[in-house]
């Protein structure tokens, strides 16, 4: 596995243009981006666009990191190697430095304890009746804003991904909203992010390991899901 820091060059100057800035405000956009990098991943999307098998072929997570007016940057993690300079052929001007890349194997082992931080789209499905009282199709998903509800929301995916929570703590909850192509200003999609952080113990290092490839929880095309460990104190 591959991880990659971009560092995005929002501009200085007022006077001038900053494309980078427009680019990093819209994380669909900067996925698009993102996956031009791995030309042998199939994508599926328009101008290369956005859905890429998450497998340990193939996983692409990703996630924006700083705000405006500091110096935002993107770490990005894959199975494949990137290949930056194709991504950016085109776009060298959105970044502020020459992208860095390692590589690393992950290798938990049971009862191996970690520090982590994830940004993760915490949401629930409810089922919305339609205007005329009738069943909908699909059901939608809302965003979960109780801190317990969202530490009950981590736990779950704990189990269901081989971790235990010693300590999470979610210091930062808020929309975040993006645009797919043809969505006009103000009809872009949000999606509830929340920072968690804290302490794990893996249980499972075989689901716990296809969960750092994979991701956690759903919206991974639009910053979400990528797991990062430091190693904790036993």
């Amino acid at each position: 596995m591959y991880l990659s820091l971009l560092l995005v060059d929002v501009g200085a100057n007022p006077d001038r243009p900053r494309p980078g800035r427009g680019w990093i405000a819209n994380p669909y956009r900067v996925h698009q981006r993102l996956c031009m990098a791995f030309p042998d991943i199939p994508h599926v999307g328009e101008g290369g666009a956005a859905h890429a098998a998450r497998d340990e072929r193939a996983g692409v997570l990703f996630r924006i990191e700083g705000d405006f007016p500091g110096q935002p940057r993107i770490l990005v993690q894959s199975a494949e190697a990137p290949d930056w300079r194709k991504a950016f052929a085109s776009a060298l001007h959105l970044l502020r430095a020459e992208p860095q890349v390692k590589e690393f194997n992950p290798d938990p082992a049971c009862g191996r304890r970690y520090r982590f931080f994830l940004r993760a789209n915490v949401a629930a499905k409810r089922a919305v009746a339609r205007k005329d009282g009738t069943a909908p199709a699909n059901k939608r998903r809302f965003g979960l804003h109780r801190e317990e509800e969202q530490r009950a929301w981590l736990a779950r995916k704990g189990v269901e991904h081989g971790f235990m929570l010693e300590e999470a703590r979610a210091p930062v909850a808020r929309w975040r909203q993006a645009r797919r192509s043809g969505d006009t200003a103000g009809n872009g999609q949000k999606h509830f992010g929340v920072d968690f952080t804290g302490i794990l113990r893996v249980e499972d290092p075989v689901r716990f390991r296809r969960a750092l490839i994979s991701g956690i929880g759903p919206a991974k095309a639009f910053g979400f899901g990528l797991l990062s460990l430091a190693r904790a104190e036993p």
